[in-house]
């Protein structure tokens, strides 16, 4: 498989890359068996590069894919996991139920303060069972996660002493890269007028159905070197699954006038011959910033699914014809 170099540094990923939030139960319960399938799969076919969350399954995938990278060697693929999502026991009060199915039995809060990042940085080791991580993502700092004042609080909590911690971090060797892992290009914007990062994570917005990112960002990006990284290239289920009744888009039930654009685009896809999905997984890597496509799977036969996706020949006719009817 093809690799990407991540901004300025040493450090090479797969153009694919595996995460972790489907065997995290994403939606659907995932056993230990599938989950490590599913990690052992990809890295058969290839993709050295895999992605994490305290988030996903609360702790649940990061204690299995720890698990599964725990028998290669390390130096063979590059890692990351994120920050920011700090999990608590409360004893004898489970969890309030969200989109992860049988999670573990931990609380989720958020701490963008330098000791929330850094107890965050020693809680996923301890999880994950590895003496390093490699690229360490702010995860979620994000206006469409949090209400307006409280994502202020958190930003300023963060620039003013989350951030230093990563600094720390990755000045002394323990991290080898930085960024943030959010939806919105504007919070990395801002937040790189006080810092300097490695990439960007942008969970789905650059997508089939959002082929545009803003000029500001973009132009950032490339004079400082930062490399884009897209996670939810299906935009979390409808580019996977097609305009089906109950398609999901954005984590929610896709409207009608999102189902209509899928159709159109299926509709081009099909007279190419191009599955839609494999255009969906293609179209980030069109970009020269971007160095991965990051895409979750909950078992073996899923992740097969997405690397033979991934590898078909596309004509470049089908690019000019999907961008052609998005400015229509």
């Amino acid at each position: 498989m093809k690799m990407r170099r991540l901004g300025n540094t040493d450090i090479y990923l797969s153009e694919l890359a595996f995460g972790g939030a489907s065997i995290g139960n994403l939606y659907t319960p995932c056993s230990n068996f599938c989950a490590q399938e599913a990690v052992e799969t990809s890295w058969d076919l290839g993709i050295r590069y895999f992605d994490t969350a305290p988030e996903y399954g609360h702790g649940l995938s990061e204690r299995r894919l720890g698990d599964a990278l725990r028998q290669k060697n390390r130096d063979e693929y590059i890692l990351s996991t994120k920050v920011g999502d700090f999990l608590y026991a409360h004893h004898r009060v489970a969890p309030k139920p969200n989109k992860f199915i049988d999670k573990l039995p931990f609380h989720l809060r958020y701490d963008y303060s330098y000791d929330g990042v850094m107890r965050g940085f020693e809680d996923s080791l301890q999880r994950l069972g590895l003496d390093k991580i490699d690229i360490l993502l702010v995860h979620d700092l994000d206006p469409v996660i949090h209400q307006p004042n409280i994502f202020q609080q958190y930003f300023k909590t963060y620039i003013e002493s989350g951030y230093k911690a990563l600094e720390k971090l990755r000045s002394e060797g323990v991290i080898r890269a930085l960024g943030l892992g959010v939806k919105k290009t504007d919070v990395c914007v801002e937040a790189a007028k006080h810092g300097d990062y490695d990439c960007f994570m942008l969970q789905g917005n650059y997508t089939l159905l959002e082929q545009h990112l803003s000029d500001e960002f973009l132009t950032m990006c490339a004079e400082r070197h930062i490399s884009i990284l897209i996670a939810g290239p299906y935009a979390s289920g409808i580019l996977a699954t097609g305009p089906v009744p109950g398609a999901y888009f954005h984590h929610r039930e896709a409207n009608a006038e999102i189902m209509r654009k899928v159709t159109e685009i299926q509709a081009i896809c099909a007279s190419f011959q191009i599955p839609l999905q494999a255009a969906a997984i293609q179209f980030p890597l069109t970009h020269p910033q971007v160095a991965s496509v990051v895409v979750g799977a909950a078992s073996a036969e899923l992740m097969r699914s997405n690397v033979n996706f991934f590898e078909m020949k596309i004509p470049s006719a089908l690019w000019d014809a999907l961008a052609e009817k998005m400015v229509a």
